[in-house]
């Protein structure tokens, strides 16, 4: 395969467009809030779309659906011979487990941590990063609830810990040992993964790459390790990845979350298996069926989301129909996907008008310090204050318009921003933080009682 996947229509692999189309209605009819799809079969992409304002080009927050990349890394670096899943990470990790050393490292694996088994029963990460400064010293001495490898729970100082076997075997931060043997070869030319304070790449979250190379994932997995000609991943292990290592049924409400866990992969319904993260982020395999399902999104209920994949995309790789008139309609709607802009009802006041939040709910939203709405043609300048920098955006009405907003609450700045007066005295702005899944709501009273509230549609997770 080349840098970029080969495209195809959905008719020439079997593909029913009309059912993709079921699916993009449903979305709508759901007000999900996707912001891309990308389908593959056989190795090639036969439908995808970005809901403007994101776009093809934008790396994104993949929060946990990192674990996946983090665990290729681990996979080849076991083939590397540089540790063993069965080695125990108090042997791996010699400089970081606690003296003497306590009965759990005695039992506490590799193979634990990438199948979120080491005995903990609760989150771990609001713990041991006030423990101390070193999280991953502090998730080793933190005892278990049982004994590793005997309960499942999801648990962010597992993936940590992983991360920190990976630099301290290689040398290399994750995102470094896997550019030559991994992203390279697959041609993701963008990754960037934000780090702790501590130097190591977060390995629960925090990859940031385009919806393009999240599809490539999932066809390097749906083809166990194996790009082109080479063997990237060892087999062997991207078929651990797949396997159920652990049954989390009495942990888990939804029913894609209880039908097992391998490594740093779940299980699903269906015989498939994903990569995913928080708000919507999917990397659906579907080895039966030959196929890979990718959406990025600012979603709450994944169970929905998923849903609506098993609803109609699943049946779109059975029972394919003649589609000539369905692939233009589904082509034509592609090219059509948008997320709904502020819709401008009414006039505003002529003069600029220039408030401080009332209210600020959520994380970073007390950045914002000031935001003041100027009347232009046809739409309005919105002059945000943020830790002391002006930052403007001229907004036509209905419309998206992109920009910069440095210090809200990502290392990358891209935004884009769509405002309006709605009502007399009444005035929105949604701003998307493209390069993550967060929109953050401006609302605005300009009546007697002036008021200004800043909030986030889904808040952004954050370290605690």
């Amino acid at each position: 395969m080349t840098a970029q996947l080969p495209r195809s229509a959905p008719s020439e692999l079997g593909v029913d467009a009309a059912r993709i189309v079921g699916f993009l209605a449903a979305v709508d009819t759901a007000g999900m809030d996707l912001h891309s799809l990308m389908i593959l079969r056989h190795g090639a992409v036969v439908a995808e779309g970005w809901w403007a304002p994101y776009r093809s080009g934008d790396i994104q927050l993949l929060y946990s659906l990192s674990k996946t990349f983090l665990a290729m890394a681990v996979g080849i670096a076991i083939g590397e011979g540089r540790f063993a899943a069965e080695d125990l990470v108090a042997d791996v990790l010699p400089a970081l487990a606690p003296q003497p050393l306590p009965e759990h490292l005695r039992q506490l694996r590799v193979r634990h941590l990438l199948s979120m088994a080491s005995g903990h029963r609760q989150e771990t990460l609001p713990r041991i990063v006030t423990m101390g400064p070193d999280p991953v010293r502090n998730f080793l001495a933190l005892p278990p609830d049982e004994p590793p490898g005997s309960v499942f729970a999801y648990n962010q100082g597992n993936s940590l810990t992983l991360s920190q076997i990976i630099t301290s075997t290689t040398g290399q931060r994750v995102v470094d040992y896997l550019r030559p043997r991994l992203l390279d070869p697959l041609g993701i030319d963008r990754a960037e993964w934000l780090s702790t304070p501590t130097g190591i790449d977060q390995g629960f979250s925090g990859l940031h790459v385009t919806t393009e190379s999240v599809a490539k994932l999932g066809q390097l997995v749906l083809q166990d390790g194996r790009w082109d000609d080479a063997q990237l991943v060892p087999a062997e292990f991207v078929a651990e990845c797949r396997r159920p290592q652990i049954g989390n049924s009495r942990q888990q409400a939804n029913e894609d979350w209880r039908q097992g866990y391998g490594y740093q992969m779940w299980m699903c319904r269906h015989g498939a298996q994903r990569a995913d993260g928080a708000f919507g982020q999917l990397a659906v395999v579907l080895p039966d069926a030959d196929a890979v399902i990718v959406c990025t999104a600012q979603v709450i209920d994944m169970q929905a989301e998923l849903d609506l994949v098993w609803a109609h995309l699943l049946p779109a790789f059975r029972d394919a129909r003649p589609a000539a008139a369905a692939e233009q309609q589904l082509a034509d709607r592609l090219q059509r996907l948008s997320t709904p802009a502020v819709t401008a009802a009414a006039h505003g006041p002529d003069q600029p008008v220039e408030l401080s939040p009332t209210s600020a709910d959520g994380p970073f939203t007390d950045r914002i310090e000031r935001v003041r709405i100027e009347p232009l043609p046809g739409g309005n300048r919105l002059v945000l204050t943020v830790r002391g920098d002006e930052h403007a955006f001229d907004v036509p009405d209905g419309q998206w318009c992109d920009g910069a907003l440095p210090g809200l609450h990502s290392p990358f700045p891209a935004v884009s921003v769509s405002a309006g007066w709605v009502a007399d005295g009444e005035f929105h702005a949604d701003i998307v933080s493209r390069q993550t899944p967060h929109r953050l709501q401006i609302r605005a009273s300009v009546g007697d009682q002036p008021t200004l509230t800043v909030r986030w549609l889904a808040p952004p997770l954050a370290l605690p």
